[in-house]
């Protein structure tokens, strides 16, 4: 009898949660060279995920909510491979019987093998422009993976007294969402993943700068769907806020990550 156990390989990436909020920064504020691409880890079932940009890796793996940095990139196309490190431990066991009167076995390990592998979850070309930045979102839990590629708009020159700031539905199998900012309803009714049918939904809106308590309700029950997130937007600042995890899943619950693109 073989039983097999299948597990990450290396060390998982710490998610920073703040009130509720997993946050993630990117504040070089200098030009890009070229074109720039972020990695955001937003399929909640995997295990860690290791990034390659043209041949090359991103960085160490991701967990669930992780992001890389910028990677900067030529114009044109881009290859984009996404792989996942697993160790696969076979155990090798034999029934025994353990005494004469009664049938009865027991299983004893006679051996354990140990082997490294990797899941290639999807190997894709993407197309980007000169002095653009991208995020590049690998969402659901179907295989291959599935990503959106978003313009961050980081070349577009800052608003004054305003933040731009878009709105994610990456829940995978939920009903639609509205998201609100201080009780006020400001992405209403959104779809899971509606941007990859409809790229006008990750369209940024403006906003305007200061604190912020976001909530996250079932468009069709008015119910909480996540926990209430304290988040700050800065006067010229672009963000993304999205929404993660699985419904009724106490090891990846549902909650609204904040992923900063610039700021001033």
């Amino acid at each position: 009898m073989v039983k097999r156990i299948v597990r990450p390989l290396g060390a998982l990436s710490v998610i920073a949660l703040f009130t509720g909020l997993a946050c993630t920064k990117y504040r070089n504020n200098d030009p890009l060279s070229n074109s720039g691409i972020m990695f955001v880890q937003a399929s909640p079932d995997t295990l860690p995920l290791t990034v390659l940009v043209n041949g090359k890796e991103t960085g160490a793996p991701l967990g669930f909510g992780d992001r890389t940095g910028y990677v900067n990139v030529s114009s044109g196309s881009a290859s984009l491979e996404i792989r996942q490190n697993a160790r696969i431990i076979d155990s090798i066991t034999a029934d025994t019987l353990v005494t004469d009167s009664v049938s009865m076995t027991d299983s004893v390990v006679l051996d354990t093998i140990y082997r490294d592998t990797v899941y290639n979850l999807l190997d894709a070309s993407v197309d980007v422009d000169g002095n653009r930045a991208y995020s590049i979102f690998a969402y659901d839990t179907t295989r291959p993976v599935k990503y959106l590629l978003l313009n961050d708009g980081l070349t577009t020159t800052p608003l004054e007294e305003k933040a731009r700031v878009r709105f994610l539905q990456l829940v995978p199998g939920d009903s639609a969402l509205t998201l609100y900012a201080n009780n006020t309803p400001v992405f209403k009714d959104r779809e899971f993943a509606d941007v990859a049918k409809d790229p006008s939904k990750g369209a940024y809106l403006e906003m305007d700068p200061g604190n912020y308590t976001i909530s996250l309700k079932s468009a069709v029950t008015d119910s909480l769907t996540a926990p209430p997130s304290s988040v700050s937007f800065r006067e010229g600042g672009i963000y993304t806020l999205y929404a993660g995890g699985l419904p009724g899943d106490t090891s990846t619950p549902v909650i609204l990550h904040l992923v900063t693109s610039y700021e001033p």
